[in-house]
C-alpha cells in the first residue's frame, strides 16, 4: 500500500498504486538537516506534511509550520525506513496493525512493521507523466489567476473594496505578460508568472481601494465560500453583531469617515455606532454605542481578491464570521481566511424609509424608545417624566418630534402607529426615564409600565422576598432581593429614585397633588371626564381635565 494524500489535502491514507501517476502518490523530499527531512506533496499546493493533535498528521501551506521527518534505516534492511517527528511521544508515521486500502494513517511512538516505509522512484515514463501533470494544473492556477486580475481591473473604480482606476495599468500589462505562458514553458517559468501575476495584483491593491462614501447605505456580506458567504452582518436586538441571509433595516451602515482608511460604522436603525473591539474568544457582541463621541474607528483594508476587504476596529482583532452559530467575533489579524472576508455593497436606501410600527394595548398606554428621529402620528400624546414623588409621576409632552434616543410613555386609543424617520430635531430635558434599543438587563431597583389594581401606572418591577436559615435550620428574617429584569428593546422604564418606597407612580401631567389639582379647579369653569363629558364635580381618585391639562384626585 502508498501513501497517499487525501482529497481535501490536509491528511493522508493508505491506498492502493494507482494506474499511471497520480499526483496524490507523489512526494518530494527536501532536506533539512543531516538526515532529516521535510515532507512535500508534489502537486500544485506544495503542501508540507507535520504532526498534528492527536494521532494525525495534517498538511500546512505555512513554511513556518513545517516539521522535520528523522528518516532512519530500519536495522538489518537496506532500503527500508522509518520515518518520525521529534515532536512528541506519537510522532512516527504508520498504518494500523490490519491496513487495507483507504487506512488512515496514524502517529505512533513505536511504528513496528506497520511503520516501515520504501522510497520508490519515478520511472522515466511516470515522471514525464508527473511533470506533465503538475504542468497542466499550475497552468489552470495561472489562469485562475488572470481571472482574479482582469475582473479587479473590469470593476475598477466602481465597487467598495475594488481597486482604485489609476492602479490598473501595471497589472495590466502583468495579465498581458502571464497571457504568454503555455505548456510550451518550463514548469518552473510557469510558477514564476503564477508568482509574479499574485505579485502584481496585491502592488495593485496596496496602491489603494474604493472606500465607503459618507451619506450612502451600504450591507456587509460575508465573503466566504462556504453557507457563511453572502450573508450580511447586522445588529441584534441584545445589541450583539450577528450575520444573516434576511434583508432587514438592521443589516444596513453608514460609514463615517475617521481619516484616511478610516470609519467609524453607524448602524443605521438602530442609531449605533461599534464603540468597544472584542478580541479572538471575546465572544459574540462587539459593543455598541450611541453617541460617535465614543465609537471606535475601523480600518477597512484589501483581502487582495475580488473586492473582498477586512474590516479592523481599532485595538481589537478583525470582524470574522464564526463557523459554529451565527456570531461577528473578533479574529487574530494574522489568520485571516475567507469568514474574515467581507464585500460592502452600496444600496438604494432613503432614512424616510425607516419607521416603527408600535402596537399600543386596551390599556392606552406604551413606552417607546427609538434610534431615529420621528414625527409623533396623529392622535398620539407623547410623555416624558420630569418628576416622582408622592406617589405621582409629573409628565411632560414631547411635541412634535420624538428624539432619537429618547425614552417616553405615549398615550394613545388601543391600536397601532407608526412613528415615522424625520430630519426635524428636537431636545428633551430633565427626562427619567431610561430605557434602549436594544434588550438591557436592568439590576436595580426600577418601575415599568403596567395595569395593575390601581390602574395604569408604573410599578415597582417584581421583586423575591427570601427566607435565608442558618446552618441549626432557623430562619432568619426575610430578605427582600430586586430581581435582574430584562428591558426589552425599544421599551422604557423608570430606575427607582432614592428613597422610593411607592409600589406604583400614578400619571399626573404636571399635577403631583390635591393641592395642586384645587388650584386649578379654582380658576376653572370647564370640566371633562376621561370621556369626554362635562362634569361639575370631581371623585376621589378620578383623572380630568381642567381648562385643558389632565388632573388627578388625590
Amino acid at each position: 500500500l502508498y501513501l497517499q494524500v487525501e482529497g481535501n489535502n490536509t491528511n493522508m491514507k493508505l491506498q492502493n498504486k494507482a494506474e499511471g501517476v497520480a499526483l496524490m502518490q507523489v512526494f518530494q523530499l527536501e532536506e533539512a538537516a543531516e538526515g532529516k527531512y521535510y515532507i512535500k506533496a508534489a502537486d500544485s499546493d506544495n503542501n508540507y506534511y507535520a504532526h498534528a493533535s492527536g494521532w494525525n498528521f495534517n498538511a500546512t501551506t505555512n513554511a513556518n509550520n513545517k516539521t522535520p521527518f528523522t528518516i532512519a534505516l530500519v536495522e538489518g534492511e537496506t532500503q527500508v525506513y522509518t520515518l518520525h517527528q521529534n515532536v512528541s511521544a506519537n510522532t512516527g508515521l504508520a498504518g494500523t496493525d490490519d491496513a487495507t486500502a483507504g487506512a488512515a494513517i496514524y502517529c505512533n511512538k513505536a511504528v513496528g512493521n506497520n511503520g516501515k516505509w520504501a522510497f520508490e522512484p519515478l520511472t522515466e515514463e511516470e515522471n514525464a507523466a508527473y511533470v506533465a501533470a503538475l504542468t497542466a494544473g499550475v497552468l489552470a492556477e495561472l489562469q485562475a489567476v488572470i481571472d482574479v486580475a482582469e475582473a479587479a481591473i473590469q470593476h475598477a473604480g466602481t465597487e467598495v473594496g475594488g481597486l482604485l482606476a489609476s492602479a490598473t495599468d501595471a497589472l495590466a500589462i502583468a495579465v498581458a505578460a502571464a497571457r504568454e505562458i503555455t505548456a510550451e514553458n518550463a514548469y518552473s517559468d510557469i510558477v514564476a508568472a503564477v508568482e509574479a501575476l499574485r505579485k502584481a495584483i496585491q502592488a495593485a491593491y496596496e496602491a489603494g481601494i474604493v472606500y465607503p462614501q459618507e451619506g450612502k447605505f451600504y450591507t456587509i456580506a460575508n465573503a466566504h465560500t462556504d453557507a457563511r458567504g453572502g450573508q450580511k452582518m447586522y445588529v441584534n436586538e441584545d445589541g450583539g453583531m450577528q450575520f444573516s441571509a434576511a434583508d432587514a433595516h438592521n443589516n444596513l451602515f453608514q460609514f463615517v469617515s475617521a481619516g484616511e482608511g478610516k470609519f467609524y460604522l453607524y448602524n443605521v436603525s438602530n442609531g449605533v455606532y461599534l464603540s468597544t473591539a472584542k478580541g479572538h474568544g471575546d465572544g459574540q457582541n462587539q459593543t455598541l454605542a450611541t453617541a460617535a463621541e465614543k465609537a471606535k474607528a475601523v480600518t477597512i483594508a484589501s483581502m487582495g481578491k475580488d473586492n473582498q476587504v477586512k474590516i479592523v476596529p481599532e485595538g481589537g482583532a478583525m470582524l470574522h464570521a464564526q463557523a459554529y452559530g451565527s456570531e461577528v467575533v473578533g479574529w487574530d489579524a494574522d489568520n485571516a481566511d475567507d469568514a474574515s472576508a467581507w464585500r460592502i455593497s452600496e444600496v438604494a436606501f432613503s432614512l424616510t424609509d425607516l419607521s416603527h410600527t408600535l402596537t399600543v394595548s386596551e390599556a392606552g398606554w406604551a413606552t417607546l424608545v427609538l434610534g431615529y428621529n420621528t414625527e409623533i402620528p396623529a392622535d398620539v400624546t407623547v410623555y416624558a417624566v420630569s418628576e416622582v414623588k408622592e406617589g405621582y409621576a409629573t409628565l411632560a409632552e414631547v411635541a412634535d418630534v420624538l428624539p432619537a434616543h429618547t425614552p417616553v410613555l405615549v398615550e394613545a386609543a388601543a391600536g397601532k402607529y407608526a412613528f415615522n424617520y424625520t430630519a426635524e430635531t428636537a431636545a428633551v430635558e430633565n427626562n427619567l426615564l431610561e430605557g434602549s434599543v436594544f434588550n438591557v438587563t436592568v439590576s436595580e431597583a426600577a418601575y415599568i409600565l403596567g395595569n395593575g389594581a390601581q390602574g395604569v401606572g408604573l410599578y415597582k418591577a417584581k421583586f423575591d422576598v427570601s427566607t435565608d436559615k442558618t446552618n441549626d435550620g432557623t430562619e432568619e428574617a426575610p430578605a427582600v432581593t430586586y430581581e435582574a429584569f430584562v428591558n426589552h428593546a425599544n421599551k422604557a422604564y423608570l430606575p427607582a429614585p432614592a428613597g422610593a418606597s411607592a409600589a406604583m407612580f400614578s400619571f399626573g401631567e404636571g399635577t403631583t397633588s390635591i393641592e395642586n389639582s384645587k388650584l386649578e379647579i379654582e380658576n376653572s369653569t370647564v370640566i371633562y371626564d376621561l370621556l369626554g363629558r362635562r362634569v361639575q364635580n370631581m371623585a376621589k381618585g378620578g383623572i380630568y381635565i381642567v381648562n385643558g391639562r389632565k388632573v388627578v384626585i388625590k
